[in-house]
């Protein structure tokens, strides 16, 4: 096809124009045509990454206002657009494309959630600043790739340290995302399911006798053999949670503190998925 590779954009030298329009808007009256090479100026301008020309005091670059943070947000974006085509190609059989492909996919999984819910759960635990405790949480997670909805049931027993609380009953409602979960996956569910191994802390205000209010966050490691690359290292998938406490227990008013450290268990089950969700 003779088509010429500027990274974030395919250019056809016999059209004399690129084959997709520019994300950025350039500068300019002739700008406002993104499918245009270099303000159709190609003997004084080239534009080696396909957002912006390399003259910096050219009206399509910008003019001479342009800062060296919009150049560094506009390569950035350009790296991006370069990888997510090779991830494409990489898809389509292409497999020479296929390193940098799984540069996005790692890049991009460790960073952003795929997962994203909301969580409610009660709790029990006993003992004298090291006690032990059990959990029953459920939550509804929400894939914005494919569109569904799952929900999963999660019971755990765990460890606690900290301000003793010798017997105590709490309620839990909050927020929580998951994180290394591939983006091509078709299914999220197996990786929301299986053992995990959670680790959290909590502070909690109990201004009258008896109840209290508080706040946690945790973590759970999934321990179903899946994991994610991040920095040249194997992880786990994870979850990060954060969650308000109401909690009863038969201490005087103050502030209490721990952590805590456990096994749970979850199971998932998809209860809905949006038909018209684009794919």
């Amino acid at each position: 096809m003779g088509l010429m590779d500027y990274h974030a954009r395919f250019y056809s030298p016999y059209l004399g124009r690129f084959t997709q329009p520019d994300t950025i808007t350039p500068g300019g009256p002739q700008g406002l045509n993104r499918f245009s090479y270099v303000g159709n100026n190609p003997v004084n301008l080239n534009d080696p990454t396909g957002h912006r020309v390399v003259s910096p005091c050219s009206e399509m670059a910008g003019g001479c206002n342009v800062t060296q943070d919009i150049i560094n947000s506009d390569n950035i974006k350009a790296t991006y657009f370069r990888q997510r085509t090779d991830f494409l190609l990489c898809k389509a059989g292409n497999e020479l494309r296929c390193s940098s492909a799984d540069t996005l996919v790692n890049n991009t999984t460790s960073q952003m959630p795929r997962v994203v819910g909301v969580t409610y759960g009660n709790s029990t635990q006993i003992g004298d600043a090291a006690e032990v405790g059990y959990y029953n949480q459920t939550s509804y997670y929400f894939d914005w790739i494919q569109g569904d909805l799952y929900r999963v049931r999660t019971q755990g027993a765990y460890l606690y340290a900290g301000t003793p609380t010798f017997v105590s009953k709490s309620f839990s409602i909050g927020t929580s995302t998951y994180h290394g979960i591939p983006l091509d996956a078709k299914q999220v569910g197996p990786f929301l399911s299986g053992f995990n191994l959670d680790l959290g802390g909590s502070g909690s205000l109990q201004p009258i006798p008896v109840v209290g209010l508080g706040k946690g966050r945790s973590v759970s490691y999934a321990l179903n053999g899946n994991s994610v690359a991040r920095n040249k290292y194997e992880l786990p998938i994870y979850s990060n949670q954060s969650a308000y406490n109401l909690s009863f227990s038969p201490t005087p008013p103050g502030v209490s503190f721990g952590v805590q450290g456990g096994l749970s268990s979850s199971d998932v089950s998809k209860i809905y998925s949006i038909s018209w969700w684009p794919k």
